[in-house]
C-alpha cells in the first residue's frame, strides 16, 4: 500500500517539475525579442546637388551589415547553448532530487518495517506479562521478578509510542 502511494506521489512530483522546467526553457526560447531586425537591410534617401543640370538628384542607398547578420547568428548559437546547458542543469536537479525522495522513500519504509516488528515483540512481551503475573498470583516467581517485567514492558511500550510519533512527524 505504501509503495503504491508513494510512487504515485512520486510521479506527480516529477510530473509537476518536468512541467515547469519545460515551461521554464520554453520561456526562454519564446521571449519576444527583436534581434530579427539586426538582419533589415539600412536604407538611406538622400538627395546630391549635380551642378551640372542644376537639380537635386534624389539617391536611395540599400546596404546589408556583415556585422549584423554574424551577430545575430552568434547570439542565437549561444541562446541555443545556454538552453541546452539550462536543460541540463534542470535535469541534473531533478535527477538529485529523485534520488533524495528515493531515499526518503527506502527510511520510511525500513522505518515502517521495524516498527511492524517491534510492535509484534510488544505482543509477545505482553504475553509474557500475562504468564508472569499468573506465576506470581501462584507464588511461582518473587514480587521483584513480576515488577522488573512490568517495567520491561512499559519502557518497551514507551519506546514504540515515541517511534510511532516520530514516524508519523
Amino acid at each position: 500500500y505504501h509503495s503504491q502511494n508513494f510512487d504515485s506521489l512520486k510521479t506527480n512530483y516529477l510530473d509537476s517539475k518536468n512541467l515547469q522546467n519545460q515551461n521554464l526553457i520554453e520561456l526562454t526560447k519564446d521571449k519576444k525579442n527583436w534581434k530579427w531586425l539586426s538582419l533589415a537591410p539600412n536604407l538611406s534617401v538622400s538627395s546630391s546637388w549635380d551642378p551640372f543640370t542644376g537639380v537635386y538628384k534624389p539617391m536611395v542607398n540599400i546596404t546589408f551589415s556583415l556585422h549584423n547578420i554574424s551577430t545575430f547568428l552568434q547570439t542565437n548559437a549561444r541562446n541555443r547553448i545556454e538552453r541546452e546547458k539550462l536543460s541540463i542543469q534542470l535535469q541534473d536537479h531533478l535527477n538529485a532530487d529523485i534520488n533524495s525522495i528515493d531515499a526518503e522513500i527506502i527510511d520510511i519504509q525500513r522505518d515502517s518495517i521495524a516498527l511492524i516488528f517491534e510492535e509484534k515483540n510488544i505482543k509477545l512481551l505482553q504475553e509474557l506479562h500475562t504468564i508472569k503475573s499468573k506465576q506470581y498470583e501462584k507464588n511461582q516467581i518473587n514480587l521483584e521478578d513480576k515488577i522488573n517485567n512490568e517495567i520491561t514492558l512499559n519502557n518497551r511500550i514507551n519506546e514504540f509510542e515515541l517511534r510511532k510519533i516520530n514516524y508519523t512527524n
